[in-house]
């Protein structure tokens, strides 16, 4: 069971979700040359050839390589005013390098660093000076849905990711009009002129884990709603 979902089509999913998204994956643009084990893995890398490639795409391209579960955080490229900043462009020609070991070294040379949440497993990008944002997991209720082999989202609004997680897992959760778009403004640490937009490749998570990766790195808490077993997600003031 798969789930995908991409900007501007329709859904292809073995889950059942009222979402229009759908997968829609393009070419990487690098070079990589791989040495490969017995079983047809990945053992290393002997060469990295990146040519004026931006920093996120280099991060997607050695993450997967390293099968890491990663998210970047979505203020790292958000001006204080609010507005979008130019990510940074690398241009690498590298030897002998793994790819988590490749993937160490550019985050260190950039000032990011990563962190992973135990609950999830998913790694997150950020800047060193990020405020952790904990989530209430328990207020989900027990995860009695299996795992995900695979889903991702490709610039995905995320109020359409997170109600599309809410659908997979089966939870009594609703968007607050300010998460939901309903209702302006958003909270002023994270300015924004439109809908943030989601997109990540995962693996191997149950649904309810992507809701509280997201909630954290988003900005948005759980709360107990009005109804017995309810939950509102919300922004965290």
């Amino acid at each position: 069971m798969a789930t995908s979902y991409g900007k501007g089509g329709r859904l292809r999913s073995t889950v059942k979700t009222n979402s229009k998204y759908f997968l829609a994956m393009a070419g990487l643009a690098l070079g990589l040359i791989l040495t490969t084990s017995a079983h047809g893995q990945s053992a290393g890398i002997q060469a990295i050839n990146f040519q004026t490639v931006p920093i996120s795409t280099v991060i997607e391209s050695l993450s997967r390589l390293a099968g890491i579960n990663y998210i970047i955080d979505p203020k790292l490229f958000v001006a204080a005013d609010g507005r979008f900043k130019p990510e940074p462009v690398l241009t690498l020609n590298w030897q002998n390098y793994s790819a988590a070991d490749a993937l160490a070294r550019i985050l260190k040379e950039n000032q990011l660093v990563m962190s992973t949440n135990a609950f999830t497993t998913v790694v997150r990008i950020t800047g060193t000076n990020a405020v952790a944002n904990p989530v209430d997991a328990k207020l989900l209720g027990d995860d009695t849905n299996g795992v995900i082999p695979m889903f991702s989202f490709v610039d995905v609004p995320l109020n359409i990711a997170l109600t599309t997680l809410i659908d997979t897992a089966h939870v009594n959760a609703v968007l607050d009009p300010q998460v939901s778009g309903d209702a302006p403004p958003r909270p002023p640490d994270f300015k924004m002129t439109m809908m943030p937009t989601v997109s990540l490749r995962w693996h191997d998570l149950t649904a309810r884990q992507a809701m509280v990766e997201i909630c954290e790195v988003y900005g948005l808490i759980l709360v107990q709603g009005t109804a017995p077993g309810s939950v509102v997600i919300k922004y965290r003031k």
